[in-house]
């Protein structure tokens, strides 16, 4: 991706943010999924309460019954009370709905200023939600995934870039490969990005991540989580990776911040 990709929302939505926000990104060159494949995957929506514009639409996954995982950037500036999750439905924003009682940015998460380093958050619900075949847990993966290695990105992103009418009802998945972060880190430094290495760099031709998808899963073959969708510069861009945050580096802090008991 080429440009500086940001989050493109609403007219109203960006005054109410008083920037442009960061990406969220979309699947491209996807394939609809099945709920019961990726049972994990919820679909969330962050609104300002004094905002009278669109809010922010991202994807996360659940982690705990109670814990469900995101991208620090879809709630920046939000309220928990104005976060919204919905489950168990391939169907965007027709799943079931619960509420957020307590949400937790990275305490290093400074956007884009810092290239969206540390761009993870735990949200706490309000209730927990009921598990079953249409929603359950993943599993955090215990090693970063290999150089070349075929993994999955979910979630309802726009088809076309910058097209808001393009975000599909239906989920949709791709699978991309993993790239070299020498590679991805002389890419984004034209631009002046920083990928760290607490990044995942992940590409295919024609398929990727787009505004929409931020906050999403990236899983591995033994359906485990190794990433969330974060930031890119620009969708479907071939020679240009999409930046995920690595949850296996970030495993004790989501455990602490959520006061989970291994």
């Amino acid at each position: 991706m080429i440009v500086k990709y940001l989050t493109l929302l609403l007219g109203a939505a960006l005054l109410c943010e008083g920037r442009v926000p960061q990406l969220d990104q979309r699947i491209i060159g996807g394939f609809p999924v099945p709920i019961k494949r990726v049972p994990w995957q919820v679909y969330l929506e962050a609104r300002k309460s004094n905002c009278s514009g669109d809010g922010k639409y991202c994807g996360g996954l659940i982690y705990k019954e109670d814990i469900i995982l995101t991208a620090a950037h879809c709630i920046e500036n939000v309220a928990a009370k104005d976060i919204s999750v919905y489950f168990g439905s391939e169907k965007r924003g027709f799943g079931e709905l619960v509420n957020v009682s307590k949400a937790i940015s990275h305490e290093d998460y400074k956007g884009e200023l810092y290239s969206f380093a540390n761009d993870i958050a735990v949200l706490i619900l309000s209730s927990p939600i009921p598990l079953g075949d249409n929603a359950s847990t993943i599993k955090l993966a215990d090693e970063t995934p290999e150089v070349g290695e075929k993994v999955l990105a979910t979630g309802w992103g726009r088809t076309v870039e910058n097209d808001a009418n393009s975000a599909p009802t239906t989920l949709l998945g791709t699978f991309v490969r993993v790239q070299n972060q020498d590679f991805c880190r002389g890419v984004y430094g034209l631009s002046f990005y920083f990928i760290t290495d607490s990044m995942i760099c992940a590409n295919e031709f024609g398929k990727g991540a787009c505004q929409g998808d931020s906050g999403g899963p990236l899983v591995n073959s033994k359906s485990e989580l190794i990433g969330l969708a974060s930031f890119n510069l620009g969708c479907d861009k071939p020679d240009t990776p999409d930046i995920y945050t690595n949850v296996v580096v970030f495993k004790d802090w989501i455990l602490g911040a959520a006061n989970i008991i291994v």
